[in-house]
């Protein structure tokens, strides 16, 4: 008798740490509400030419549900603050993190087609900047306090490229 009594409590401990760990996968599952979501264009130097036209253009963009727009990390940002027009700051470590704009490799499409034919070598694969070495670590710190310290509060920052 001792041991079904406490089998059965072993039993109803188990039952209840099931079901509460169930309960909290289920609560944890749950998506948050977003209470802003950013669409965000990509803005190429070519809206800076005209710019008489950079009203107009944020407002075309609001008009099509675009909210936020992006800048290069030295950019002029009067024009979005200007127009009252949210901004993330896009590729402010950008070398050794971009390959394709920051790799020795001038031609990459004979460089990629090469890897097709032949296969890719182990040496395609190192970087031409180690992400652990000191200094780039140091030089990307110091990049990206520059930037921080030149925009505005209001910026948002391209997560992916943020150390």
């Amino acid at each position: 008798m001792k041991h079904h009594g406490l089998s059965v409590v072993l039993a109803g401990t188990l039952l209840l740490t099931a079901w509460a760990v169930g309960a909290a996968a289920a609560a944890g599952s749950q998506l948050r509400p977003w209470r802003e979501y950013r669409t965000i264009m990509w803005v190429g130097d070519s809206a800076s030419k005209r710019p008489e036209k950079l009203p107009l253009f944020y407002q075309r963009l609001r008009e099509m549900g675009i909210n936020t727009a992006m800048v290069y990390g030295d950019a002029d940002l009067q024009p979005l603050l200007a127009n009252q027009f949210p901004y993330y700051v896009e590729n402010i470590i950008n070398r050794g993190l971009c390959l394709k704009w920051n790799s020795k490799v001038r031609d990459w499409d004979k460089f990629v087609t090469e890897w097709a034919n032949t296969g890719r070598p182990d040496a395609a694969l190192v970087r031409d900047y180690c992400l652990d070495d000191p200094a780039w670590l140091g030089w990307a710190r110091q990049e990206m306090q520059t930037v921080a310290r030149s925009s505005q509060a209001s910026w948002l920052v391209d997560a992916c490229r943020c150390l």
